[in-house]
C-alpha cells in the first residue's frame, strides 16, 4: 500500500465516484438519488507558496 498523500483533487474524485455507489444510511426515500443524476466535475485550484519570496501563485497563473 502506498504511503503517498492523497491530493485534494484526487480525494474529491474518489468521493464523487463512491458517494453514489455506497449504501444509503437509511431506507428513507428522502435519501434516494435519481439514477439520472450526474455529479458535477470537482473543481479545485492548486496554490503554490514560495517560502523564499513569501508569496503565493499569482492570480494570472490560476486556472479560470
Amino acid at each position: 500500500m502506498s504511503s503517498k498523500a492523497i491530493r485534494e483533487y484526487d480525494a474529491k474524485l474518489l468521493l464523487a465516484y463512491w458517494l453514489a455507489r455506497s449504501p444509503a444510511p437509511s431506507k428513507s426515500p428522502s435519501f434516494d438519488v435519481s439514477k439520472a443524476f450526474v455529479y458535477p466535475e470537482p473543481k479545485v485550484a492548486q496554490i503554490s507558496w514560495d517560502a523564499e519570496t513569501n508569496t503565493i501563485t499569482p492570480d494570472t497563473q490560476l486556472p479560470s
